[in-house]
């Protein structure tokens, strides 16, 4: 704890926490860490964009958002792969579950396939460094 008037005892427990966590990629702060305002940066859909689209429609439309972002950093060969990984996911899920209803199951599914492109493809092959505005 500190000594200063201003500070609420929950402020030093947070930070306390982020220095604890430090770097881990599943904590939504980390998102936001290449996110700049620089203009020459390119504008790209944000992984969060792409992991709650994923979540609340289907990872094809967290696909489609990282297949443009793909066209915007000129990775164009890689536009086929991503959607196709989309449809791929979306037909498995589909065989998954016959009755894709509003089942838990749909939506374990989809943020799988989110974290999938979030965790895995962005990494690969935007960047982990890649400065960005959404």
């Amino acid at each position: 704890m500190t000594n200063d008037p201003q500070s609420k005892p929950n402020d030093n427990l947070f930070t306390s926490f982020q220095e604890e966590i430090g770097d881990s990629p599943w904590w939504s702060w980390n998102w936001k860490r290449n996110i700049v305002d620089d203009l020459n940066a390119p504008e790209l859909y944000s992984q969060r964009a792409v992991w709650g689209f994923s979540l609340i429609l289907a990872p094809i439309f967290g696909a489609i958002l990282m297949a443009m972002n793909f066209k915007r950093i000129e990775k164009s060969r890689l536009i086929f792969p991503i959607v196709a990984f989309g449809i791929a996911w979306y037909v498995l899920a589909m065989l998954m579950i016959p009755e894709h209803s509003h089942s838990s199951a749909v939506y374990i599914l989809n943020m799988l396939g989110g974290l999938v492109l979030v965790y895995f493809f962005w990494p690969q092959f935007i960047g982990k460094e890649l400065k960005y505005r959404k």
